[in-house]
């Protein structure tokens, strides 16, 4: 399978003298395991002395060994350091060492969308619509990018993230919001086009033509955007809880369910929005990511504007103990780390002034 030409971001190859990933990436705690790999907070160190704190993803030495895995991995590594946005994970770098797969990427105190949406179920505790527009107009510029992403040559990638769903937002604690997991993303350069070999992401959150293993593109994206949209206002997935199979059938042959159905009171401009992204007719969709985010943004302007700092007030009302927490853990690993550094470290995890926020026309 071809692999399109991409621009190189920083890889580190496999080095001629001893030395692995330890050597660049001081391990400070695990906050993630899985049967694919774990996720840590480390410290990068270079030649030169710099630091910085980053994510660090490594992949498990016998899932490194499976083509299909390396190539998601890969994927994913590719797309993330080339993807330079507010809204969006960036990686840093990734290579292999003696065998082992890595991926260093920003790391971002915070909590992914389903986790909120978990936090805030209750009376008066949920995201009200003006924030959840807010939150997913900061998605969908996240995804805009994506979706205009060119080869070094100029070429339209054609990326498509394919598993647009709340475990792959995350909102930090200080009200950012990011896109993450580019792991099953497709893009192409012309008729070239790279695949897991096959259909990837979650059902509950596909569109119909991913479902039915259709050829894609962005407003496939849009559609999970949409899902995601209901399930943040009314609390319950869109599809309801059923099998993959049950989902497949309905996305199949079934009308999308209306979110003033199951919300009777919703706002018009948003039932309306929602009833665009969810067309069974792609063509019937919303042109581009940008173009949804202009939509939320105004409907969301007709309240008191939602920002970074009202969203960061809600993440401190659901998760406040949590946050101390976090925020106390890596504190008290930089402290060991680098005593002295530990202001200067906890600044780098602040990326809001590195990517400039392009103006969506």
């Amino acid at each position: 399978m071809a692999t399109p030409a991409l621009a190189q971001p920083e890889v580190t190859r496999r080095p001629s003298r001893a030395g692995g990933v330890e050597d660049r990436y001081r391990s400070l705690f695990v906050i993630g395991k899985g049967g694919m790999g774990a996720v840590e907070v480390a410290l990068e160190r270079s030649a030169a002395g710099f630091e910085r704190v980053v994510a660090l993803k490594r992949l498990l030495p016998e899932q490194a060994r499976d083509p299909r895995h390396k190539q998601m991995f890969l994927r994913e590594a590719r797309l993330a350091a080339l993807l330079r946005h507010p809204n969006v994970v960036h990686a840093f770098a990734f290579g292999e060492l003696y065998g082992e797969l890595f991926l260093a990427m920003e790391y971002v105190e915070g909590e992914t969308l389903s986790r909120a949406l978990e936090a805030g179920r209750g009376p008066d505790r949920g995201l009200d619509p003006a924030t959840v527009a807010f939150v997913l107009a900061e998605v969908c510029d996240g995804l805009h990018a994506a979706h205009e992403l060119r080869d070094e040559g100029g070429r339209p990638l054609n990326v498509v993230h394919r598993d647009v769903s709340p475990h792959n937002v995350m909102i930090a604690y200080d009200g950012h919001v990011k896109i993450l997991d580019f792991g099953v993303a497709k893009f192409e350069t012309g008729s070239q086009e790279t695949r897991t070999g096959e259909v990837k992401g979650k059902m509950a959150y596909m569109s119909p033509e991913q479902a039915l293993g259709e050829k894609l593109d962005r407003r496939s994206d849009l559609y999970s955007v949409g899902a995601v949209f209901f399930e943040c206002l009314t609390g319950r997935r869109m599809w309801g809880h059923g099998t993959d199979m049950e989902v497949m059938r309905r996305l199949a042959l079934e009308e999308p369910p209306r979110l003033q159905d199951a919300l009777p009171d919703a706002p018009a401009a948003l039932t309306a929005i929602h009833a665009r992204l969810t067309a069974r007719d792609r063509e019937a969709r919303p042109a581009t990511a940008a173009d949804v985010a202009k939509e939320l943004r105004a409907y969301a302007s007709s309240w008191p504007a939602p920002d970074a700092a009202s969203v960061a007030a809600t993440m401190k009302r659901l998760f406040g103990a949590e946050i101390d927490r976090r925020r106390t853990e890596l504190d008290a690993a930089l402290a060991q780390a680098a005593p002295a550094r530990v202001d200067e470290l906890r600044q780098t995890l602040d990326l809001s002034k590195t990517f400039e926020r392009p103006t969506l026309t």
